[in-house]
């Protein structure tokens, strides 16, 4: 990696860090350039501005959250598994977070961010709301790969569409957002641990036995 490709690494990576520990506003040009060891021309040769730079971080964030968490989840046996194990995951990593010297349950990057910028930084609002939605999707599609295999019926048994799965994959990921603020509030990891048995619930699964 050459010198300036080295640079933009590092503002992403200390602007990523920064702004998902302390927030977007409390997180300013010069302490993102002085954690990164890059100069304020260095920084707007790369980045128009703060906006900009994290709106960049959002794609790193979402490739690590599919190699963290999501991927790894979802590649057990049956969606009871894999619903228990995303909420494991989860846990783990806001965890690790908290393990770290000085550190505590951060919550959700991304609807962290969200609920800070949505009503003033339409770019970044709309940034977060497509991996939002990206991550809706993912779930979706572990969902009709389910009803393939007859562990899930969708609402009431109706057939499962793509409309059906991604509308309830969306009230999961609701659901994990409600809880990564309960992790954050308490600084606890345990409440994402119950995203598994709760997922399972909103699909319908318990009650017909599955879990």
């Amino acid at each position: 990696m050459n010198a300036p490709d080295a640079t933009r690494e590092r503002l992403l990576s200390s602007a990523s860090d920064l702004v998902y520990r302390q927030g977007y506003e409390a997180t300013g040009v010069a302490q993102i350039c002085a954690a990164a060891g890059a100069r304020k021309g260095s920084f707007y040769h790369f980045f128009p501005s703060k906006s900009a730079l994290v709106e960049a971080t959002l794609e790193r964030s979402w490739t690590e959250h599919l190699e963290r968490v999501l991927d790894p989840a979802f590649a057990a046996r049956t969606l009871p598994e894999q619903l228990q194990s995303w909420g494991d995951r989860l846990a783990d990593v806001h965890r690790s977070h908290q393990q770290a010297p000085g550190g505590r349950v951060h919550g959700c990057r991304f609807g962290n961010l969200a609920l800070e910028v949505s009503t003033n930084d339409p770019v970044l609002r709309d940034a977060v709301a497509d991996r939002l939605e990206a991550m809706a999707l993912y779930v979706a599609g572990h969902l009709l790969r389910a009803s393939e295999r007859g562990e899930w019926h969708g609402e009431q048994d109706h057939v499962v569409t793509e409309d059906t799965a991604a509308h309830a994959a969306r009230g999961l990921v609701a659901h994990m957002e409600g809880l990564a603020v309960l992790a954050k509030v308490t600084d606890e990891a345990a409440p994402l641990h119950r995203l598994g048995a709760d997922a399972a619930r909103l699909l319908g699964l318990a009650s017909s036995g599955s879990v």
